[in-house]
């Protein structure tokens, strides 16, 4: 999972016998393929920069948030391909959502206090894969409380914060 890629993919080949003569990559996203300049539903292989050293710069202007799936094949100087390697990037430049109930709802009480204790719920949703939500009260400075059930709040007046954060890392 990544909210920041640029693109590249890299990685060292290695053969004893005869030398790496390069690295073709099969660049898979939605149910199609990359070919160069365009994408296409048929497997299609590009060339990686290099032989030992390779990589492989993905276009910026084709760069979308999704599911990537990269497998690489190196091609020895006899011609043997190797079994494929494949690599999975998520790409996920979207904040997650978070929201916030209160129950009851409305305080309950006089001049807007709140005779119960008011229990808040969170819940969020991402376009990928949420890490967590977290929730603090009255200060941002110490130690964020991971959410898993409602909470209740006590006497008082608080300021409660909260977020959620992705398996990318983009935070509410």
């Amino acid at each position: 999972y990544s909210n920041d890629w640029n693109g590249t993919v890299s990685g060292l080949a290695a053969d004893d016998r005869s030398g790496v003569a390069g690295v073709e990559l099969s660049i898979q996203k939605d149910g199609q393929y990359w070919n160069g300049s365009g994408w296409q539903a048929e497997e299609f292989r590009v060339n990686a920069t290099g032989d030992v050293l390779w990589s492989f710069n993905f276009p910026l202007s084709e760069l979308a948030e999704g599911t990537y799936a990269i497998k690489s094949h190196a091609v020895d100087n006899a011609g043997n391909v190797e079994n494929t390697d494949t690599l999975t990037i998520v790409f996920d430049k979207t904040i997650p959502e978070v929201t916030l109930a209160i129950e009851p709802r409305n305080p309950n009480g006089d001049n807007d206090w709140y005779v119960s204790h008011p229990e808040i719920s969170l819940s969020a949703n991402d376009n990928f894969a949420l890490e967590k939500i977290e929730y603090q009260i009255d200060s941002t400075s110490g130690t964020w409380n991971t959410y898993s059930a409602p909470i209740k709040i006590d006497d008082g007046r608080h300021v409660f914060y909260y977020r959620s954060i992705d398996k990318a890392g983009n935070m509410s």
